[in-house]
Formats: C-alpha cells, structure tokens, sequence
C-alpha cells in the first residue's frame, strides 16, 4: 500500500501543479492582473510541490514509519489542498475558469489523493500492530 500512497502523491502532487497554470488557468495567467484565484493557486502550488515530495520519500523510504509519517503529512496536504481555495478566496464570477474549472478539481484531486493516503495510513497502521499483512 505504501507505493500505492506513493503513486497517487505524486500523481497529485503533478496534477496541483498543472491545473491552476496550464488546464484551468487563473486569471493572472491569462493577462487579467493579479486576483484572488492567484492566491489560491499559489497555495495549490505549495500543496503540489508537497505531495510530490512526500512521494518521493515514500518511493526512496522503506521503515514503516517513516513511510507511515509521510503518508500522514500527505493526509494533511491534502486537506490544505481542499480547504485552501475557501481560504484564499477565488473569484466570484462564476464563467472565470478558477471558479468552473480550477478550484473544482483542485478539491477534487485533493479529496481523491487524500482517501488513498488515509487509506494507505490505516493500511500500515494494521499491518504494525499484527492486524493485517
């Protein structure tokens, strides 16, 4: 399960990375100046470059707990990554592709990649304790 983690990290880590810039781009990107959607996807960028290195540690890392830490940290960026926007705040015009398209998937990969980790963390935690292989 750990490289199942390890995968969908870095997966979603590439994916938070690409949406704001290249698929769903903020308005910033697109000429419009500086909004709030920026913000946003600068915080998807933190999260993306995260998610990528907690999957690479999960990738190179082979003690369960260390590999059960990064796949908490994980976790927890993945839940930065739903909830950033929300915080950030995005634009309010509902035809901007931040908010049809960006902040949707962004929410989306970040709950996806989020229940493989919890998924995976429960995985290891069983398999430490003698509940599970």
């Amino acid at each position: 399960m750990r490289i199942a983690a390890a995968l969908a990290a870095v997966l979603g880590g590439a994916l938070l990375l690409a949406v704001p810039r290249f698929v769903f781009p903020t308005c910033e990107q697109l000429g419009r100046g500086r909004m709030h959607c920026t913000d946003a996807a600068r915080a998807e960028y933190v999260a993306g470059a995260l998610l990528l290195g907690a999957g690479a540690g999960l990738f190179a890392l082979r003690q369960r707990g260390a590999a059960m830490a990064l796949t908490a940290l994980a976790a927890a960026v993945c839940v930065a990554a739903v909830v950033a926007p929300g915080i950030t705040r995005y634009c309010a015009n509902p035809d901007m592709p931040c908010h049809y398209g960006m902040v949707p998937s962004v929410r989306f990969i970040g709950s996806a990649v989020g229940l493989v980790q919890v998924a995976a963390l429960v995985s290891l935690a069983r398999r430490g304790t003698g509940g599970g292989s």
